[in-house]
């Protein structure tokens, strides 16, 4: 999933990730989807944070 001397998740994560991989593409896509919200809320969060500031 991560070339060689590319970050990687961390080992907390890594397993998941090695799960994940063994699912079937609708399955990915799904995961990926959430992953993405999450990603987008967080970011999300911060901006607002950082404009109250």
């Amino acid at each position: 999933m991560f070339d060689e001397g590319e970050r990687g998740p961390s080992d907390d994560l890594r397993l998941q990730f090695e799960a994940v991989s063994h699912m079937s593409d609708d399955d990915r896509r799904i995961i990926k989807a959430l992953l993405d919200g999450m990603i987008v809320k967080h970011q999300t969060k911060q901006m607002v944070g950082n404009l109250s500031s």
